[in-house]
């Protein structure tokens, strides 16, 4: 895990399959000076105790959220596991509903599926109908990274040569996807996106 480049990070925001009651993160790497240097730089640049060689910044894991991330470790694979099913089903209870698009894992690979992203050209009417039947669905990075106003500078050039990006954020969606979903809710969830697509 995290092999794969000269580094590797991982979020531990709540809402992630293994996330913690509060933000966290790591970084994973093989290169022992890279390691030394975001060692030293998650504790204010310090090198040792109140010698700091560089500006750094305060982002160490508190113990509270690295106890329930070992907890919550024991759980992620049966979670996951959960979360197979759980988009198994949607995708064969959505194949072929009005205009949906259904993500699909790429060959030879197992998702864990953070998120069940569908994508549609009536989104935001879906959207609304889906909260107004009380439905937790809801937007993921509504505009792609190179549009975001605080990256217009360094990333202005980019726009327009994206073209995947800018069609699908309009129109993607998010349903409801987590470990203790049951099987009520997820049917509940389905029928209400069958309906929509009926009206």
């Amino acid at each position: 895990v995290g092999g794969f480049g000269d580094a590797g990070c991982f979020s531990f925001y709540p809402g992630k399959n293994l996330g913690a009651f509060g933000d966290g993160g790591a970084l994973v790497t093989n290169d022992d000076a890279l390691a030394a240097r975001i060692r030293a730089w998650r504790a204010w640049g310090a090198v040792k105790k109140y010698h700091h060689t560089e500006k750094g910044g305060n982002s160490r894991l508190d113990t509270v959220q690295a106890a329930i991330l070992t907890c919550k470790l024991r759980k992620l694979d049966a979670g996951n596991a959960k979360r197979r099913e759980i988009a198994d089903k949607y995708v064969a209870a959505l194949k072929g509903v009005g205009d949906l698009t259904l993500p699909k894992s790429p060959p030879n690979t197992t998702s864990v599926w953070h998120l069940f992203v569908i994508t549609t050209d009536k989104r935001d009417a879906l959207l609304k109908h889906l909260n107004d039947n009380k439905i937790g669905a809801g937007i993921h990075y509504p505009l792609p990274i190179h549009k975001q106003e605080c990256y217009k500078e360094e990333l202005s050039s980019l726009v327009g040569t994206l073209p995947q990006a800018e069609l699908e954020a309009p129109r993607m969606l998010s349903l409801p996807v987590y470990p203790e979903m049951t099987s009520v809710q997820q049917d509940r969830v389905i029928e209400q996106v069958k309906a929509f697509f009926k009206k």
